[in-house]
């Protein structure tokens, strides 16, 4: 028999995780295996992670949305493509909880300000059948 989270347990996952130890919104370009955690974060040009604590709905069907528009700093020099995001324990370094692609790419250069809207990022805790 498997050990599936139940809906509950779902949701305390992300409860759990997103917007409390996981506050920290990062970026990333290309990324070699999420599961590793292993993953190019974007870098210069006015780049940091940004707190998002505060910018996730209630947890529903074991997954959150983004509730408000998140915005970086505007970029002084290229960041490349953006293909995904990222969820950190801590402004800089500190270890990446999970990584989720884009639903499209973004070619990130100077002057562009990276936002993304209400509803945009979302992650999901659901689990499969064993």
């Amino acid at each position: 028999m498997a050990n599936d989270l139940t809906n509950a347990g779902e949701n305390a996952m992300c409860l759990a995780l997103v917007g409390t130890t996981a506050k920290w919104l990062a970026l990333y370009t290309a990324v070699a295996d999420a599961e590793a955690g292993t993953a190019t974060e974007v870098s210069g040009g006015s780049y940091g992670r940004v707190d998002a604590s505060g910018s996730w709905a209630a947890a529903a069907s074991g997954a959150k949305a983004t509730n408000a528009d998140i915005s970086f700093t505007e970029a002084t020099g290229d960041w490349g493509t953006v293909t995904h995001f990222g969820l950190c324990t801590a402004e800089t370094a500190g270890d990446i909880i999970l990584i989720k692609a884009l639903t499209a790419s973004r070619a990130i250069s100077t002057g562009i300000t990276a936002t993304f809207a209400a509803g945009d990022l979302s992650v999901n805790f659901t689990t499969g059948d064993a």
